[in-house]
C-alpha cells in the first residue's frame, strides 16, 4: 500500500502503517518523540525508510517481538477494540518446544497476535473488566463508536505525516470530535501513575500530533477535539482509568510537539542526523545537589 494524498484512511492494518505506507519519509509521533527525547540519529534509526532498525525478539512473550507485558497489552488492546491483527492461540503449554515456536513464528510472520491458550482467558477478563468500568462511568461510546485504528495522512509545507488513532469519533451534526487513546499498563492506572507514564513515555506529544493531523485534514473540527486516554491495568482487579491533562499542559505538549517538526524538518533538508552532541558538554549540579551537599 503506497499512500500519496492525504486523507482518513480506515483500510490501513499496523503492519502497513509501521512500515511507513507515504510515498516518501514520513513524521509519526514515535518519530517525533525520539527526536526530542534522545536524537535525530536514533529517529533516523529507528525510520522505516532511513535506518530502518529492527527490534530483536523475546523468546518469553506472546510474540517473539515483544516483551511479556508488551504482548499481553497488544492481545488486550485487540480484544477491547474489536479491530487489529487476528489472534491465533495456540495449543500449548509454553513456547519452549519447536513444535509451539513454530506456530507462533508463523502467526507472527503472518501479521497475526499469537498467543497460548492458557493465557486468553486472563486476557479476556481484563479486556471485560475495563468495559465493564467504562460502561459504569457513561464512557459506552468508547471502543465501541466511530472508527478504530484508523490512519491519517497529511502534508504542511512539503513535510508528510501520519498517525494511527485507536478511536476516532466524529459528531458531524455538531462538529466536534473525539480521539481516544488506549494504554496497558504492567503495574498501575492509578492518577498519579498515568501522570508519570504520560511524561516519561510522551503520550502527551502523542496526542497533539493526532489532533494536529485531524484538524490539518479537517479544519472544521479545531478547536472542538476532545483528547483523552484509557489506562487500564492488565492484572487483577483490571482497573481501568480515563485522563485527559488540562489546557497548560496541553500547550506544553504542542511545544514540543513543534519542536519535534522543526527538528525533523531540519534534519531532512540538510539530510543530517546529528547525535546529542558535537562537543564537551559541560554539566553543572542541579540547585537539590548543592544543597544536599551542604546539609551533610
Amino acid at each position: 500500500m503506497i499512500i500519496t494524498k492525504p486523507g482518513i484512511y480506515q483500510d490501513c492494518d499496523a503492519t502497513a502503517y509501521h512500515g511507513d505506507p507515504v510515498a516518501v519519509p514520513s513524521l509519526s509521533s514515535t518519530m517525533a518523540k525520539l527526536l526530542v527525547t534522545k536524537s535525530p540519529r536514533h529517529a533516523w534509526l529507528a525510520h522505516p525508510k532511513l535506518g530502518g532498525a529492527k527490534e530483536e525478539g523475546d523468546e518469553e512473550g506472546f510474540d517473539p517481538s515483544a516483551s511479556k507485558a508488551k504482548a499481553l497489552g497488544e492481545l488486550i488492546h485487540a480484544l477491547v477494540l474489536g479491530k487489529g491483527a487476528e489472534i491465533v492461540v495456540i495449543n500449548a503449554d509454553s513456547w519452549r518446544t519447536n513444535a509451539a515456536k513454530a506456530e507462533r513464528d508463523a502467526a507472527v510472520a503472518a501479521g497475526h497476535i499469537a498467543v497460548l491458550a492458557h493465557k486468553l482467558p486472563e486476557a479476556q477478563a481484563a479486556a471485560a473488566a475495563w468495559r465493564s468500568q467504562l460502561d459504569d462511568m457513561g464512557f459506552d461510546r468508547v471502543f465501541r463508536d466511530g472508527m478504530k485504528e484508523v490512519v491519517l495522512v497529511w502534508e504542511e509545507n512539503g513535510t508528510w505525516f501520519r498517525a494511527m488513532i485507536d478511536q476516532l469519533i466524529i459528531d458531524e451534526d455538531t462538529k466536534t470530535a473525539e480521539i481516544w487513546d488506549l494504554k496497558t499498563v504492567g503495574r498501575s492506572s492509578h492518577p498519579a501513575a498515568c501522570a508519570k507514564q504520560i511524561t516519561d513515555f510522551g503520550y502527551d506529544l502523542s496526542l497533539d500530533f493526532y489532533s494536529r493531523g485531524l484538524v490539518a485534514l479537517r479544519p472544521d473540527l479545531a478547536g472542538r477535539i476532545k483528547k483523552r486516554w484509557v489506562f487500564g491495568e492488565v492484572a487483577a482487579p483490571f482497573a481501568a482509568t480515563p485522563i485527559e491533562i488540562n489546557g497548560e499542559w496541553e500547550m506544553v505538549a504542542q511545544m514540543q510537539c513543534d519542536r519535534a517538526i522543526a527538528l525533523w524538518r531540519k534534519c531532512v533538508a540538510e539530510n543530517r542526523w546529528p547525535f546529542y552532541a558535537s562537543d564537551i558538554v559541560r554539566l553543572e549540579p542541579k540547585p537539590w545537589m548543592i544543597a544536599d551537599a551542604m546539609a551533610t
